[in-house]
């Protein structure tokens, strides 16, 4: 697998010939898996996604503020799954080309005040973005989720879908805020938004079945955090260890 690796301004990188990088640019040519570690990392990153490429880039980040920039060409599939904890990233993707498709997956575990911001613009026709954000806050700092979907006139029969849920263990001041930038009748959008704890029912249906309370929690938070990731259990364990706050926590009444 190819790797990059990213501590504060210091870069290293392990790369095969499918993917090229120079000055903070990315190049991908030819479908490939790419894994991010960053840390404390406030630099800048740009993905070139060229036509006709399958690429799924896997990210696990802690205390970034990074500014990310992605370009997909036509025909170019890209899977981004993203473990943060304490991010406030700044994400831009442009859809450049007809069939382009984003699937972007981002969950956080947040600590302190942070504001995470996607922006999806679609500048092709039948182009396709759907993007999930999955955050729990721990204490009474904001997490806040700023998400954008642009379709302009040009870019037809186009989807563009949002899911973003943020659990609130304490109360706090987290908040959403989706916007659909849309400039077409012929095309398909969609989001939800959700802030809140997990349903009581959830939690009473666990313990009923002899499951203990902050073991149930830890499932939730499992299944919330990492249902939508395809990672191997190397990631997983990863993000594990900061799931381990949340043992024998209590939801906010």
């Amino acid at each position: 697998m190819n790797k990059i690796t990213v501590e504060r301004k210091k870069w290293e990188s392990s790369l095969d010939s499918q993917v090229s990088y120079q000055d903070g640019q990315l190049v991908i040519e030819k479908s490939t898996t790419i894994l991010f570690d960053c840390n404390n990392s406030t630099q800048p990153l740009s993905i070139v996604v060229k036509p006709n490429v399958q690429v799924s880039l896997i990210f696990q980040s802690i205390d970034t503020k990074q500014n990310i920039t992605y370009e997909i060409s036509e025909n170019s599939q890209v899977e981004i799954q993203h473990l943060s904890v304490d991010g406030s990233d700044q994400v831009m993707i442009y859809l450049k080309g007809e069939q382009a498709k984003v699937s972007y997956y981002y969950s956080t575990i947040n600590r302190k005040e942070n504001t995470y911001s996607i922006t999806v613009e679609h500048q092709a026709m039948k182009t396709e973005s759907n993007i999930v954000n999955h955050g729990v806050n721990l204490n009474d700092n904001a997490l806040r989720f700023i998400v954008n979907g642009i379709i302009p006139k040009q870019s037809i029969h186009s989807v563009c879908n949002q899911d973003t849920k943020i659990i609130a263990r304490c109360a706090n001041t987290s908040f959403i805020e989706p916007n659909l930038l849309i400039d077409t009748n012929e095309m398909e959008a969609n989001h939800a938004a959700y802030i809140g704890r997990f349903p009581d029912s959830k939690v009473f249906y666990l313990m009923s079945r002899g499951i203990p309370l902050e073991k149930c929690y830890e499932l939730l938070l499992e299944g919330f955090l990492l249902g939508n990731e395809k990672l191997e259990q190397s990631q997983k364990k990863w993000f594990f260890q900061y799931l381990k706050e949340q043992k024998g926590g209590k939801q906010n009444e």
